[in-house]
């Protein structure tokens, strides 16, 4: 897990501007310093109650309490009547070639009339005030040493802090291109799947517009076909009709015709009849005319 990254108060109170929280946060401020709760304590519990929204973690700025490692005055106090007095002659015996107006208290202003004025005395005095002196310039020379290490920590931490912050910014590019790129190909999937599926349905469509087709075609050639059957027997059933009418109508003829030929069959009988007679007539003529001769 990362570590959390830590924020100061300006920090803090413009990330929770730009989020939109800040009356929220005010009001919380508010209450918690009616608790009774310092600004240091409230900054902790402000910083861990409004986390980011952005999913990352961040802590308070602690700076290291003074009052807790056995800090005193809320000022620095001002030098003793002593070291007052080493600063004044410090300050007149660097700057002796200036005026008087230009001291920096009463005391100065006395020391540099006297060393103008009565230098034996004035050195008798720098003498005296010669060890605070040194101390105070080895003081000081210390002082700046602190800083210079201080200020070179400082630097070294903070170029630490960049290259850290650098290496996270770096690892959350990382993890932001790789949720993109992973979100690309999600993407790209579901495009694809969502083509594939298109073209599914659409062969589907196609398919089933292809077999509604078929379907059709054989529908109406089954519609056809039975169309030609009904007219083929409707047309049988004509020519059926047409012979039975054309039978009925013979028989109907036959029937008108059949007294007429029994009248013409009993002549040609009554015909035959008579014609045998003569024969036999005939027969007996010819019989008798044969005897007689």
């Amino acid at each position: 897990m990362a570590e959390a990254k830590r924020e100061t108060i300006k920090e803090f109170w413009s990330r929770v501007d730009q989020e939109g929280r800040k009356v929220q946060a005010e009001a919380d401020q508010s209450q918690l310093m009616a608790s009774g709760l310092s600004k240091r304590q409230v900054h902790c519990v402000l910083a861990y109650r409004f986390q980011p929204k952005d999913g990352r973690r961040t802590r308070p700025y602690v700076t290291p309490d003074s009052w807790a490692c056995g800090r005193r005055d809320a000022k620095k106090p001002p030098p003793d009547c002593q070291e007052q007095l080493e600063l004044d002659v410090l300050w007149v015996h660097s700057n002796h070639d200036k005026p008087l107006e230009e001291a920096s208290t009463p005391d100065a202003r006395f020391l540099s009339e006297m060393a103008q004025k009565r230098p034996d005395e004035f050195f008798k005095i720098y003498q005296k005030c010669l060890p605070g002196i040194v101390r105070l310039q080895r003081e000081r020379v210390e002082a700046g040493r602190r800083g210079v290490v201080e200020r070179r920590e400082k630097k070294i931490r903070r170029a630490k802090s960049l290259k850290r912050a650098a290496y996270r910014e770096a690892a959350r590019q990382r993890k932001v291109a790789q949720q993109q790129e992973e979100a690309r190909r999600r993407a790209e999937a579901q495009k694809r799947a969502q083509e594939q599926e298109e073209v599914r349905q659409r062969e589907e469509a196609e398919r089933r517009a292809a077999a509604y087709g078929e379907a059709e075609r054989v529908a109406a050639a089954k519609a056809q076909a039975e169309e030609e059957e009904k007219k083929k027997q409707e047309a049988l059933r004509q020519e059926e009709a047409k012979k039975r009418a054309e039978e009925e109508e013979k028989a109907h003829r036959r029937e008108q015709r059949r007294p007429s030929r029994q009248q013409k069959n009993a002549a040609k009988a009554n015909l035959s009849e008579n014609g045998q007679q003569q024969e036999l007539a005939v027969s007996a003529k010819s019989a008798d005319d044969w005897v007689e001769i």
